[in-house]
C-alpha cells in the first residue's frame, strides 16, 4: 500500500512538481499526505539542521507541485498513502530545483590573486569565495590573461570550470602556458557558461617568474681573419628574466674555448659583439653562442654557425648608397656592411662621368677608416657642375669588397653672377649696352634682356617668373617684352654688346623675342637675366633692373644762303619768345617729373644682387588668366562680420605692406590650371599659395584662454577668435557660459554661412547643442570617423536609430539613416519647450585620421550633397575633430562650388584668405589646399556615369553598348587618370634589382602607393620584404583586397608569409594553374598534405572538386617563439578561365565565387585574390566587387566608378573594351536574381 514509481515532471530555480502511480482500492477511498524539507544548499557539504518540514493536506489527486523554493537547492520529499483508516510508509523522494542562468554578485567571488606553482609558465588563481548558501548554479570561471609587453601576442583564454559542486580556494590552470617573466593583467568573470556571463569584472596584476632564455636570434659571422672570427648577435628575444651573461664555444679538432661575454656592439646597438681570437689561420671551426639569465642559473638553447674558415674574405657591399646637398656640393651617403669579412682599412668610392661639359675629372677617391660608423658621410667638393656622375663604394679589407649599388649624381650648372658694371648710352631709338663680366659662364649660358615700359614692376620677382611674364605678352600693345635672348657659351670677348631697339625678331624657349624700337623720352626698366642650363635644369642669376628714359630725337637745320631775308628775321623775331618760353615749360615739367618718378636721363642700377633660383621653383600665377597672387588693395573687399565695426584686416606679409591674397581662375582655364599648379608634395604652384597663410594664431584669442573656458578647448593652440566667435546665451548665471570653441565664417556672398566648430567633447555636448538650437541649424556636417581601429574618435552626440537622448532641456530623436559608400545621411529631431525643429546631419567616414584622402572621388557626392542645402538665414555647422583641417577644405569646395554656379570663376586663394580671417588653420596643410582643387574640378567636369537600377537598367546599359559609348568612357578614365594620381607621396620606389626575378612580368609590378610590404625574414637580408602585391579598396572598406600574381615557385613561401602576416581568411585563385609554364605551380598542398614553412606550417584538411573550380580548406600553424597560432583559411580555386584571357567563360560562375568569397571572408581581414599576372582577371573581379557593392548600398550601377576606384594602385586594371562590356552585363545578371528592381533593398 505504498506510493510507488515517484517521478518529477517539471521543475524551475522555485518549484518543483511531482508526480506517482495512484493506489487502486475499489472499495475504500483514498488519499496521500505529503511532506518536503529544504535538505541543503547545493553547493554546500552539509544538510541543514534547522530545516522544517512543510505539510500538505490530505489529497486525492497523484501530481503535487511546491513552490517558493530556493534555487539549486536540494529538497526531501515524503509522501505516504491513507487507504480508508489505514495510513501505508513514507518513501523518500529527493529533487534539486533548477539553477539561476546567470549567477548574481552576491555569488561570485570578491576578489582573486594569481600566484605560481613549481612549473614557471603555469598560473595558480587563488580565489575568495563566498558562502556556499550564497551560491545558486554550478559556476565556471573564465580567466583572461593578457600580456602587456612588447613581446606579448595575443591575449589567452582559460576555463576553469568546478568539478564538485563546492567552493574551491585554489585552482590550478593547468592547460595554459604563459610567457615567463612577463607582466600580464588577468581578468575574471563568472557565469554558469560561456552564454551566461555576469556583467561583474575582477581584475588583478602579476608577472610570471623568470625561466631559462630562448635561443638567441640572428647569430652573423660578420668579420674573420687569420687569427679571429667577429660575432654578433640579438638578444634572446623574449628574455624570459634578466640576461646575466653568454657563453661562446668554439671547436676545431676538439678543442674547446670558452668565454663570457655580454658586450654591446659598437655600430649595431640592437646587437652584441665578440671576438673569438688566438685562432689558427685557415683552420675551420664551428661556434656555438648561448644565453644564461641570472635567474635561474642555467644557459638555454644554443644558436649554432658551422664550418667558419680563419681567414679574410671579400666583404659584403655598403647599404643604402644615396646622397644629399649641401647647398651646391653632394654629400655621398653610405651604411657600414653587415658584413665585412675582415677589418675594413678604408673605402674607396669609383666615379665613373656619365655626361659632362668638362674634361679632367677625378675617377677614385679613398676614404680612410679611423673608426667604425653606422652611418658614413662623405663631402665631394672635388665633382664639377654640369656634369652626371655614376658613384659606387667599395669597402676594403685585405680585398676590394663589393661595390654598393650605384649612385647618380646630376650636378647643376654653376651658379650665374652679373656684374655690375653694365654700360648702356641711348640715341634716339635704341640702346647699346656693353656687360663687362660674367661670373661661372658655361657651355650652356644664355643672356636675357626684357624691356618694360610700365615703371610700377614688382622688384621681387624672380628671374624666371620675369621671363615666364614677358613671354605671356604677346600683345604688340603689351608694355613688357622679351627684347634679347642670346647664347653666350664660353663667351671669351672682353665684354658683351647688346643693342635694343633693333627690331629683330626671333624665338627662345620662353616665345618669342622682339626687339623693339624704343620711344622717344618714354621711362623704361630695362631687366638684364644670366642663365646656365644643364639637362633639365637652369638657375638664374637675380634680376639686374635698370631705370632708362630713352633720349629725344635730335633736331637739325638745312643750310641755304648765306643772307637772311628781312621776313625771315622778323619770323626768327616772333618765334624766339615762343621758344624761350616753350623751354622754360618744359623744362619744369621734365625736372617735376624727374622729382615724381625719380628717372634720370643716365644709367640707374636698382637691384643686380648675386643670387639664383631654381628652374622647378614654381609655376607662375598669372597663367590661365589669373590675377596675380599678391595683388595690393587699399581696402579689402571681404565681407564683414555683422558684429565687427571694421573691415576684415588683410593678411599681412611684412610691416609695411597688407595684402589680399587673389588668384581668380575662369572655369574654362580651370583644369589645365589644375592640373599645371597642383605640384608634387615638394613644390608647384598650390604649395607656394598655401605657404603665404600664416600658420596657427594670427587674431586674439583672449576669451577661451579664460581659465573657465580653457577645459572647453580640445586642443590648447586651436582657439576661437574674439572677433568671430559664436557667443551662446548665458545660462545658470554663469559668466563664462557663453563660450564654445567656434566660430562663423564667411561664404560666397554671405555672411555667416557656416560656424566651423571642434567636435565637442564629452563635457561641451550640452553646449554644442545650445548652439544648434540658438543659431537654429538645420544642416550639420561631420567630416571625422567614429571608430577607427575599435577605438572611438568622436563622441557620438545623437542618439542611435530610433533612439533618444537628452542634453541641455533639449531631446534629440534619431528618425533615420540612409548608408552610401563613404557617408550617412542622419534626420535628426529636436525637441524643446514643446517646439519641434528638424535637422539633417551628413556624416563623411571615409577621410583618414591624417593627412587628405588619396582620391578626391570618394569626396564628390557628399559634397554634392551638402551644396543642395540652400543658403538660409541660419548658417551650416562643419566639424571634424580639431574643426580646422578637414572642415576647412569642406567649407572652402562648399564656397568654391557655389562661387562657380554665380560667376563661371574660382578664387581658392581670395576664399581662403577670408576664411583664414575667422578661423585659425583653416584648411591647415598643402594636401587639403590640393584636394579641395581636385574635388571642385571633378564636381564641375567630372563625368556621371552612375545609372539608377531600376527597371530601365537593362535598357539603358545596351543602349551604351551599342552606341559605342563605352569606348568614350575608356578615354574618359585614361583623361583623368592623373587626377587619381596626383595627391600620392611624389617619391618614386624603384624595385630592387635582386627582386626583378619574383615578378612573371616586369612591367607589372606594385606602383609606388598600396604596396605590400613583408616582414624581413631573415630579418638581415634586405630583399626579403618585397612581394609583387598591392592593396585595393572595395566600395565600403579600404585595402579590403590583396592582389597578387599567382605564385613562382620561387616565391610561394613569401606568398604565405604574407597569407600568415596578414591573418588572411579567403584566397581567390582565378585563373588555371598551367604546369606547362614553368613559371606557374600549385601553391597549396594536396589533402592532407604538410606544408614546412619557416614560420610555420600549412595543411590542406578539406577539398571539394567541380568541374569549373575547387573548394578548399587550409589550415595555417604560425610559431612564434614558444607559442602557435592556427588560421583557417578557404580557398576558391577556377579551373575554366585560361591565364590571360581577357574575360572569363561563365559570368554566371565568377558572380557565385565572387559571392562565396564574401560569405566565407571574415572581419576586416584582407581577401587575396590573385590571378596569372595579377592585372588582367584580378581587375575584373576587383571592379565587380566593388560594382555589386554600390549596388547593394546605393542602387546605383557605376562600372566606371569601380574601374576608376580599382585603377588606383595598378593601372593595368580593366583596360580593355571587353571587361567593360562584362562588368555592365554581370550588373544586370545579378539584378535578375531578385524577383524585380523594386524589391532590390539589401
Amino acid at each position: 500500500m505504498s506510493v510507488t514509481n515517484i517521478s518529477t515532471i517539471h521543475k524551475t530555480i522555485s518549484s518543483i512538481t511531482l508526480k506517482w502511480d495512484p493506489i487502486t482500492s475499489p472499495n475504500h477511498t483514498f488519499s496521500y499526505i505529503v511532506h518536503y524539507k529544504h535538505k541543503k544548499h547545493k553547493s554546500c557539504k552539509e544538510d541543514r539542521q534547522d530545516a522544517v518540514w512543510e505539510k500538505v493536506k490530505k489529497m486525492t489527486a497523484t501530481t503535487i507541485t511546491a513552490e517558493r523554493l530556493l534555487p539549486y537547492s536540494e529538497y526531501l520529499f515524503t509522501i505516504a498513502a491513507v487507504v480508508g483508516e489505514v495510513m501505508g510508509d513514507f518513501i523518500e523522494y529527493t529533487e534539486t530545483t533548477s539553477p539561476m542562468d546567470i549567477p548574481g554578485n552576491e555569488e561570485l567571488p570578491f576578489n582573486f590573486t594569481i600566484s605560481h606553482n613549481e612549473i614557471h609558465t603555469l598560473p595558480v588563481i587563488v580565489l575568495a569565495e563566498p558562502s556556499c548558501t550564497n551560491i545558486k548554479g554550478l559556476v565556471s570561471y573564465y580567466v583572461t590573461f593578457k600580456c602587456s609587453d612588447a613581446w606579448c601576442g595575443n591575449e589567452v583564454t582559460a576555463e576553469v570550470p568546478f568539478t564538485n559542486d563546492f567552493p574551491r580556494i585554489k585552482v590550478f590552470a593547468q592547460s595554459v602556458s604563459l610567457i615567463p617573466y612577463s607582466n600580464y593583467i588577468a581578468t575574471l568573470v563568472s557565469g554558469r557558461s560561456q552564454e551566461y556571463i555576469n556583467e561583474k569584472r575582477l581584475q588583478t596584476q602579476f608577472k610570471t617568474l623568470p625561466n631559462e632564455p630562448p635561443p638567441v636570434k640572428d647569430l652573423i659571422v660578420y668579420s674573420r681573419n687569420e687569427s679571429s672570427i667577429s660575432l654578433l648577435w640579438k638578444a634572446p628575444y623574449p628574455p624570459n628574466g634578466d640576461l646575466d651573461r653568454y657563453e661562446i664555444t668554439c671547436t676545431e679538432d676538439n678543442t674547446c674555448i670558452s668565454v663570457s661575454i655580454k658586450i654591446p656592439c659598437d655600430i649595431w646597438i640592437d646587437y652584441t659583439c665578440a671576438d673569438i681570437t688566438n685562432l689558427i689561420e685557415n683552420n675551420t671551426y664551428s661556434i656555438l653562442v648561448k644565453a644564461k639569465n641570472k635567474v635561474p642559473s642555467i644557459y638555454g638553447k644554443p644558436q649554432f654557425q658551422y664550418n667558419i674558415i680563419a681567414q679574410q674574405s671579400v666583404s659584403n657591399p655598403p647599404k643604402n648608397a644615396k646622397h644629399m646637398w649641401d647647398k651646391d656640393t653632394p654629400v655621398l651617403q653610405w651604411d657600414h656592411p653587415f658584413i665585412t669579412n675582415g677589418p675594413l682599412v678604408n673605402f674607396t668610392i669609383e666615379i665613373t662621368v656619365l655626361q659632362s661639359e668638362y674634361s679632367n675629372h677625378i675617377n677614385s677617391y679613398d676614404v680612410l677608416i679611423d673608426t667604425y660608423h653606422q652611418t658614413y658621410y662623405h663631402k665631394m667638393p672635388y665633382l664639377k657642375f654640369s656634369t652626371v656622375y655614376n658613384i659606387s663604394v667599395f669597402p676594403v679589407n685585405k680585398f676590394k669588397g663589393k661595390p654598393s649599388r650605384s649612385v647618380t649624381i646630376k650636378m647643376p650648372p654653376p651658379e650665374p653672377k652679373l656684374s655690375d658694371n653694365i654700360n648702356i648710352s641711348c640715341i634716339e631709338f635704341m640702346c647699346q649696352m656693353n656687360i663687362s663680366k660674367l661670373e661661372n659662364i658655361s657651355h650652356s649660358s644664355y643672356l636675357y634682356v626684357v624691356v618694360n615700359n610700365n615703371i610700377n614692376t614688382d622688384e621681387t620677382l624672380d628671374g624666371k617668373q620675369i621671363l615666364l611674364n614677358s613671354a605671356r605678352s604677346d600683345d604688340k600693345q603689351s608694355n613688357v617684352w622679351l627684347a634679347v635672348a642670346k647664347s653666350v657659351g664660353n663667351y671669351t670677348a672682353k665684354f658683351i654688346s647688346i643693342k635694343l631697339g633693333d627690331g629683330t625678331i626671333s624665338n627662345s624657349e620662353y616665345g618669342d623675342v622682339t626687339n623693339k624700337p624704343l620711344q622717344n623720352d618714354t621711362n623704361y626698366v630695362i631687366t638684364i637675366i644670366f642663365a646656365n642650363r644643364y639637362l633639365n635644369k637652369t638657375r638664374y642669376s637675380q634680376p639686374c633692373n635698370i631705370f632708362r628714359t630713352s633720349k629725344e630725337r635730335n633736331v637739325k637745320l638745312y643750310e641755304g644762303d648765306a643772307a637772311i631775308s628781312p621776313l625771315f628775321l622778323l619770323l626768327l623775331f616772333l618765334f624766339i619768345p615762343i621758344v624761350i618760353g616753350g623751354w622754360l615749360f618744359y623744362k619744369k615739367k621734365r625736372k617735376s617729373n624727374e622729382e615724381s618718378n625719380h628717372f634720370l636721363n643716365k644709367t640707374k642700377l636698382s637691384s643686380c644682387f648675386k643670387g639664383n633660383t631654381d628652374e622647378n621653383e614654381h609655376l607662375p600665377l598669372h597663367t590661365f588668366k589669373a590675377k596675380s597672387a599678391l595683388a595690393p588693395k587699399s581696402k579689402s573687399n571681404n565681407l564683414s562680420l555683422e558684429d565687427a565695426d571694421e573691415n576684415n584686416p588683410l593678411l599681412s606679409q611684412n610691416n609695411s605692406k597688407q595684402y589680399q591674397f587673389t588668384c581668380r581662375i575662369e572655369l574654362e582655364d580651370f583644369e589645365e590650371y589644375v592640373k599645371q599648379s597642383i605640384g608634387t608634395s615638394e613644390e608647384g604652384e598650390l604649395m607656394r599659395q598655401h605657404n603665404l597663410f600664416v600658420r596657427d594664431q594670427a587674431k586674439p584669442w583672449e576669451y577661451g584662454l579664460q581659465k573657465p573656458n580653457k577645459f572647453k578647448n580640445r586642443y590648447n593652440n586651436l582657439i576661437a577668435y574674439d572677433h568671430s566667435r559664436v557667443i551662446l546665451e548665458k545660462v545658470n548665471n554663469d559668466e563664462f557660459s557663453d563660450y564654445i570653441n567656434a566660430n562663423y565664417v564667411h561664404g560666397y556672398k554671405k555672411p555667416k554661412a557656416y560656424i566651423a566648430t571642434q567636435r565637442p567633447k564629452l563635457t561641451t555636448v550640452g553646449d554644442f547643442w545650445r548652439m544648434i538650437w540658438q543659431e537654429n541649424i538645420s544642416t550639420i556636417v561631420i567630416v571625422a570617423n567614429v571608430e577607427k581601429d575599435g577605438k572611438r574618435k568622436i563622441e557620438e552626440y545623437w542618439p542611435k536609430l530610433e533612439n533618444t537622448v537628452e542634453y541641455s532641456s533639449m531631446e534629440i530623436y534619431h528618425e533615420k539613416s540612409e548608408i552610401f559608400s563613404n557617408y550617412v545621411y542622419r534626420t535628426l529631431i529636436v525637441t524643446k519647450n514643446n517646439e519641434q525643429r528638424t535637422i539633417q546631419q551628413l556624416h563623411f567616414m571615409a577621410w583618414p585620421d591624417h593627412g587628405a584622402p588619396l582620391y578626391s572621388g570618394s569626396l564628390v557626392p557628399f559634397v554634392k550633397r551638402i551644396l543642395t542645402v540652400p543658403q538660409d538665414s541660419a548658417p551650416m555647422v562643419v566639424h571634424c575633430s580639431a574643426g580646422v583641417g578637414r572642415t576647412g577644405t569642406i567649407i572652402l569646395c562648399d564656397y568654391m562650388l557655389r562661387m562657380a554656379a554665380s560667376e563661371k570663376a574660382v578664387d581658392f586663394l581670395a576664399a581662403l584668405c577670408q576664411m583664414r580671417e575667422q578661423r585659425a588653420n583653416l584648411v591647415h596643410n598643402t594636401n587639403q589646399y590640393k584636394l579641395a582643387h581636385l574635388v571642385v574640378l571633378e564636381a564641375l567636369f567630372g563625368l556621371d556615369t552612375g545609372i539608377a537600377c531600376d527597371q530601365e537598367l537593362e535598357h539603358k546599359i545596351e543602349t551604351l553598348i551599342n552606341n559605342n559609348v563605352l569606348h568614350e568612357q575608356l578615354e574618359y578614365l585614361e583623361k583623368i587618370f592623373w587626377q587619381d594620381q596626383v595627391m600620392f607621396p611624389s617619391y618614386k620606389v624603384k624595385i630592387d634589382p635582386a627582386n626583378y626575378h619574383k615578378n612573371r612580368f616586369p612591367n607589372i609590378v606594385p606602383d609606388n602607393y598600396g604596396r605590400v610590404y613583408l616582414s624581413r625574414f631573415p630579418t638581415f637580408d634586405e630583399h626579403s620584404d618585397y612581394i609583387n602585391a598591392i592593396e585595393v579598396n572595395d566600395c565600403h572598406l579600404t585595402n579590403r583586397f590583396i592582389v597578387t600574381q599567382q605564385p613562382l615557385p620561387d616565391t610561394i613561401r613569401d606568398f604565405w608569409r604574407m597569407v600568415s602576416a596578414k591573418n588572411v581568411t579567403t584566397i581567390v585563385s582565378l585563373n588555371e594553374i598551367n604546369l606547362q609554364d614553368k613559371t606557374s605551380c600549385v601553391f597549396w598542398p594536396k589533402i592532407k598534405e604538410v606544408f614546412d614553412l619557416e614560420f610555420g606550417t600549412i595543411e590542406c584538411t578539406e577539398k571539394e572538386e567541380y568541374l569549373s573550380h575547387d573548394f578548399l580548406k587550409i589550415l595555417l600553424i604560425r610559431r612564434d617563439s614558444d607559442h602557435e597560432h592556427s588560421l583557417t583559411i578557404s580557398i576558391l580555386n577556377m579551373k575554366t578561365w585560361h591565364p590571360l584571357q581577357l574575360v572569363p567563360t561563365s559570368l554566371d560562375l565568377l558572380i557565385s565565387v565572387w559571392e562565396e568569397t564574401s560569405r566565407t571572408s571574415r572581419g576586416h581581414y584582407p581577401i587575396v585574390v590573385t590571378c596569372y599576372d595579377g592585372a588582367t582577371a584580378c581587375g575584373v573581379f576587383v571592379a565587380l566587387s566593388f560594382l555589386i557593392e554600390k549596388i547593394k548600398l546605393e542602387q546605383i550601377c557605376d562600372v566606371c566608378l569601380a574601374v576608376r576606384t580599382v585603377r588606383h594602385n595598378r593601372k593595368q586594371f580593366v583596360r580593355k573594351l571587353e571587361q567593360l562590356e562584362l562588368l555592365y552585363k554581370a550588373a544586370i545578371q545579378y539584378l535578375k536574381s531578385f524577383e524585380t528592381y523594386q524589391t532590390f533593398k539589401l
